[in-house]
């Protein structure tokens, strides 16, 4: 179900919104993270405000991130890439890809743990990251 409001601009820095039922999930997939994948702080503290910015997007729109399917997460990463107001640009493509690759995890480590039926991110392919040409020398 794609979403039927726009999502007004939130801070990706934000932490997810205050007493939600996730923030325990959340911090056993940071522990995982740290422990069984070795991530450095940075790219966990990343990875916490990207998923912190999938939740605040579902609370707005009005999905259960319980029960969404591929298409809410599609819908999400165009919302990433489009931006939702002339004064809300997109993300950068770099930035869009940690964020897919942030909510996927979360998801396929919830289904591995049981937490959720299935995983809705499996089937989504991450963006293309565009690559540079060389410098000249």
């Amino acid at each position: 179900m794609r979403p039927s409001k726009t999502f007004s601009e939130a801070e990706p820095g934000s932490p997810p919104a205050a007493h939600s039922p996730w923030e325990p999930w959340v911090d056993e997939f940071m522990a995982h993270l740290r422990a069984e994948k070795g991530l450095a702080e940075n790219t966990v503290a990343a990875y916490r405000r990207d998923l912190g910015l999938w939740l605040r997007y579902c609370a707005r729109v009005g999905l259960d991130p319980s029960e969404i399917a591929t298409e809410d997460l599609s819908g999400y990463l165009q919302w990433l890439r489009d931006g939702d107001s002339p004064e809300r640009r997109g993300y950068a493509p770099a930035s869009v890809a940690r964020m897919a690759t942030s909510v996927r995890g979360f998801y396929r480590f919830l289904a591995r743990e049981g937490r959720v039926t299935r995983d809705p991110g499996a089937d989504i392919v991450g963006p293309q990251r565009g690559r540079s040409l060389p410098k000249a020398i």
